[in-house]
């Protein structure tokens, strides 16, 4: 979820953009992170949580 909400500030708006960020800046902090379809299937899985988190950080933020 982390990832995803770094890849949407980034201004990546693809889970395939964001996973190709993550692994090659990234790789050495994310070991685990293999395959595009897994961390697709996980970004799916969790949306709707992500959204909910980016829409809090906003208002805290005071950019809703």
């Amino acid at each position: 979820m982390t990832m995803e909400i770094v890849a949407e500030f980034l201004g990546i708006d693809t889970d395939k953009g964001a996973w190709e960020y993550f692994i090659r800046h990234w790789r050495h902090q994310f070991p685990a992170l293999s395959l595009r379809a897994n961390y697709a299937k996980q970004a799916e899985n969790l949306w709707q949580v992500t959204q909910r988190v980016q829409v809090q950080l906003a208002t805290q933020l005071g950019h809703w």
